[in-house]
This record gives structure tokens, C-alpha cells and sequence, in this order.
């Protein structure tokens, strides 16, 4: 079976865009949906569709706890409105929205973890050297 996938990329900065110019490196994560509407175009043929969000990571300080929670609470936030613009323009799409959101936020987290790791070896050499 054939599958063809509708990719509608949005790249939106969900929370915490600051205004102030910072000469830190862009970073983000992607939150991405993915759901099958109920719409058979063509037999043997199904349309997946998907559509991200980029969770914007500047001015969240990944070394504490505190920083990768509020990153985790973007990630969701992000997770909850792209699972529900899809259900909004598919309604009878597969899965729900809550199970889109936590596909979407499991698919995000080794990125999520990696930057964490990343700021607290970071933090970890500023603090020894």
C-alpha cells in the first residue's frame, strides 16, 4: 500500500518569544502531529497528514530543573494545539487529539533530553573550570 503523505508545515514559535535581540543561536524543537483522516482519496491509497510546531528554547535555562520543566510544558502546549488544528480542520481523523499529543510529545522528547544533557554538562564545566 501506497502511502502518500500531506505535509502542512507550520513553524510557529509557541511560548516565551522574547522581544529583546539575543546573540544566542536559535534553537527549538519540533513538535510534530501526525493523524489519517477517514477520507479514502484512491483505493490502496492513504493520505497521512501531518502539521509542526517549533517550541522556541532561547531564554529557558536548560541546566535547572525548573528551565527543562517549562521546556517540557511548551512542548506540550505545542503538542495540544497542533493535535487540535488538525482536529479542527479533520474532524474525523485518527487518532483523538490526546492520543496525537502524546505521539507528538514522545516523537520530541530525545530531542527535548538531549539539549537538557547538553546546558547541564555545560553548566557542569563553567561551575569545575
Amino acid at each position: 500500500m501506497k502511502t502518500y503523505r500531506l505535509a502542512l508545515v507550520l513553524a510557529i514559535l509557541a511560548t516565551g518569544i522574547s522581544s529583546i535581540a539575543s546573540s544566542e543561536s536559535t534553537e527549538g524543537i519540533t513538535i510534530t502531529a501526525k493523524a489519517l483522516p477517514t477520507i479514502k482519496y484512491k483505493e490502496n491509497h492513504v493520505i497521512e497528514i501531518s502539521l509542526s510546531y517549533v517550541v522556541s528554547t532561547p531564554g529557558l535555562d536548560l541546566a535547572t530543573d525548573s528551565g527543562a520543566q517549562a521546556l517540557e510544558q511548551r512542548m506540550h502546549n505545542a503538542a495540544d494545539a497542533v493535535c487540535k488544528e488538525i482536529g479542527r480542520q479533520y474532524p474525523n481523523s485518527w487518532p483523538s487529539d490526546k492520543a496525537c499529543a502524546k505521539a507528538a510529545v514522545d516523537r520530541a522528547m530525545p530531542k527535548a533530553l538531549e539539549l537538557i544533557d547538553s546546558a547541564k554538562r555545560a553548566a557542569s564545566q563553567k561551575s569545575s573550570g
